[in-house]
């Protein structure tokens, strides 16, 4: 039973001190970041051009679908004839 109780203790520090590690290495991101401005520009717009793609390949594939289904039904459609 005393490994049960010290386990989530444990666990829970680990989590703590893993999100205060994180904390730390953004702020130190940021920090430097606010000295260059133009690498921040730089990954800000790089993130923007990744999410737009993700985006249009979304699309496309919610396209691609539609008309999947489409000849799907119309197969079904020709068939029962």
């Amino acid at each position: 039973m005393a490994r049960a109780t010290r386990h989530p203790r444990r666990s829970r520090r680990t989590v703590e001190d893993a999100t205060a590690l994180m904390l730390r290495t953004a702020r130190a991101m940021i920090g430097s970041s606010q000295a260059q401005p133009l690498p921040l520009a730089l990954v800000l717009l790089n993130v923007l051009f990744l999410a737009g793609f993700m985006l249009m390949l979304r699309e496309i594939s919610a396209s691609a679908q539609r008309r999947d289904q489409v000849m799907m039904s119309l197969v079904e459609k020709c068939a029962s004839r």
